[in-house]
């Protein structure tokens, strides 16, 4: 769904690896604290990954953005990328 919106694999690709492992690890966080998993617990997960994948989104579009406007090297363009946007993604968590 996400590629249909998007027309861009790699701005799909990353969330889609993302939010799994984040869920994992959500779960055994829960189950290490004993917390239970009601409607809050779930409602609180859904918005965090929501706020993860428009996250990713906003990281991979800027990376290739730095990328094709100045010509960097992936490493390079991620780097100057998150020097730009580290501050705004704070402040959208």
């Amino acid at each position: 769904v996400m590629y249909l919106f998007l027309q861009n694999f790699r701005a799909t690709l990353i969330p889609t690896i993302a939010v799994p492992v984040v869920l994992l690890g959500t779960f055994a966080i829960l189950a290490a604290f004993g917390f239970s998993i009601n409607t809050l617990t779930m409602f609180g997960m859904v918005l965090a990954i929501g706020l993860l994948v428009d996250d990713a989104i906003v990281v991979v579009e800027n990376v290739e953005r730095v990328m094709s406007e100045e010509g960097l090297p992936p490493k390079e363009a991620t780097r100057k990328s998150m020097g730009q946007i580290q501050g705004a993604l704070v402040g959208i968590a």
